[in-house]
């Protein structure tokens, strides 16, 4: 079990940020592999790729870009933001010029398992739900997905 105290007198905003065990893993990713399961209204499979961090502050960029693993060579693309807010840990979207925070985690773990806050997105009519956890090197991000366009989880390992 990983635990720390993100409130603390005698540390900077930046010093307390930089000791959570979740952002020092999150400037450490490299590579991600996905996998896609869905009932109805999705591509079930596995993609690997790879990602570039951009650094600033209290915000990570993650450019991540994959390859469908199923020899159709189709490639894709997904740039997301993580940034830390007191102690909330928010994971953002970036598509073209807008910016939607899909999930807001509170930092507090137990178990490797974060406390999701506003666990709900909703996409059209579909509700994703989050859940994020840390096992050694890895973070892996799962989305929970429901609705009448598309049944199914995506999975996303970070290392």
């Amino acid at each position: 079990m990983i635990a720390w105290k993100v409130c603390s007198q005698n540390l900077s905003e930046t010093e307390v940020i930089n000791s959570m065990p979740i952002w020092e893993k999150l400037q450490k990713i490299k590579h991600i592999k996905t996998t896609m399961q869905f009932i109805a209204g999705g591509k079930s499979g596995i993609l690997n790729g790879t990602v570039q961090l951009t650094l600033n502050g209290n915000s990570i960029i993650f450019d991540e870009n994959s390859s469908w693993d199923d020899n159709s060579k189709i490639k894709t693309s997904n740039k997301m933001q993580w940034n830390i807010k007191n102690d909330m840990l928010l994971l953002s979207h970036l598509r073209s010029k807008k910016t939607e925070v899909l999930a807001t985690f509170q930092i507090i773990e137990s178990n490797n398992q974060y406390k999701t806050v506003s666990a709900n997105y909703k996409c059209i009519n579909d509700i994703y739900i989050p859940q994020l956890s840390l096992e050694n090197k890895l973070i892996q991000l799962t989305w929970i997905i429901s609705g009448p366009k598309k049944n199914g989880k995506i999975i996303y390992l970070y290392y």
